[in-house]
């Protein structure tokens, strides 16, 4: 008696709990990433603001993500805009354009002072293969002679 009680007890908590999961609104949103010509971006990262549910889009430009109706889903993509846009109650797939990003990162001092040393290594490094070149070249030439 006791056992079919715990059953039924167990069973009614996962029915309630299948249907406060139906009512939340949570279900699979679907969708393509474009640039702004229309070509899909491979691996643009989609992810449900404020958690860690993510997804990347895939060699077509297509995700599937699950949400809530009213959360919003953050793409952003390396070298394009990121893109805020709310989850809605339609079912018909999102289509979603990045714009390129006009903004050029500054150089840093230390970026210069590090472009600077490996042109200054480069230098080093061709007199010293010019150096050795024509220390092996110039002794084999006067012997000629």
């Amino acid at each position: 008696m006791k056992k079919s009680i715990f059953l039924m007890f167990l069973l009614l908590s996962q029915l309630f709990m299948l249907s406060a999961h139906a009512a939340s609104g949570t279900r699979t949103v679907k969708g393509m990433v474009v640039d702004s010509d229309g070509e899909p971006l491979i691996g643009a990262t989609v992810q449900v603001e404020g958690t860690s549910i993510g997804a990347s889009t895939d060699l077509d430009g297509n995700f599937e993500i699950r949400a809530t109706e009213g959360q919003n889903l953050l793409i952003s993509y390396i070298g394009y805009s990121p893109k805020k846009v709310k989850v809605t109650g339609s079912t018909a797939p999102l289509r979603i354009e990045l714009a390129l990003n006009a903004e050029v990162p500054e150089t840093k001092k230390s970026d210069k002072r590090i472009r600077g040393f490996s042109i200054l290594i480069t230098i080093v490094v061709i007199f010293v293969v010019a150096y050795e070149f024509f220390s092996l070249i110039i002794p084999e030439l006067i012997r000629s002679i």
